[in-house]
């Protein structure tokens, strides 16, 4: 978790390095040694620090926004993955590995599933079907899309929402895999599985929130 933690931080320091020099850039009226040198006999001028332009705010927004938008759709896909192998691996069951899949275990590596919240092993398997899965999300969203437009108008909004929708739905359909494949039971018994896990997990939320 600790290791987790600091590479998120890490991400979050080189964002936040980035903002901080595109708005150093675009400040006008800074003296630099340049200058300087070439303005010898002139007095220096007092450093004016000019207001951050709005088209640079909109631009740090956009990839604060975007940077959230991947971290949480990340941890969407990793949940998705994760939390019913640590269901399965929680103490007081026997060792669960990832070749113990079926059908494509023979694929994977013998790596053991642990019960923390963060696995490594996890991580990488959510690593490498997360694009493939945001691509599905957004040829997904097209058709849709393109249905809402026949009955309301369609905003940047409404395709966001959409492709959102279409992704979780895509996060829960690599869930009930990840059930099917490590549990003995139906396609359908691991899709009613997934459903009351999310069911119990809303019911838990809201009357923590209630609290």
């Amino acid at each position: 978790m600790e290791t987790a933690l600091n590479f998120i931080l890490g991400i979050i320091a080189s964002i936040l390095a980035t903002v901080i020099y595109d708005g150093y850039k675009a400040r006008k009226g800074i003296v630099t040694l340049e200058g300087a040198l070439d303005n010898r006999g002139a007095p220096l001028p007092e450093p004016i620090f000019l207001p951050t332009p709005q088209t640079v705010r909109e631009r740090n927004r956009a990839r604060l926004k975007l940077f959230f938008q991947f971290v949480g759709s990340f941890y969407a896909l990793y949940a998705a993955i994760h939390l019913p192998l640590m269901m399965k691996s929680l103490p007081g069951h026997e060792p669960l590995f990832f070749d113990q899949a079926r059908f494509i275990g023979a694929l994977l590596p013998h790596y053991p599933v642990g019960p923390s919240l963060f696995e490594l092993g996890s991580a990488l398997v959510a690593a490498i079907l997360y694009f493939p899965i945001l691509y599905i999300s957004l040829i997904g969203a097209v058709p849709v899309v393109s249905i809402l437009g026949k009955f309301i108008e369609v905003r940047r909004s409404t395709v966001f929402v959409t492709t959102v929708v279409v992704f979780a739905l895509s996060c829960l359909a690599v869930s009930v895999g990840v059930v099917y494949l490590y549990y003995d039971v139906t396609a359908g018994q691991a899709f009613v599985s997934v459903l009351m896990m999310i069911f119990f997990g809303a019911a838990i939320s809201g009357s923590s929130g209630r609290r």
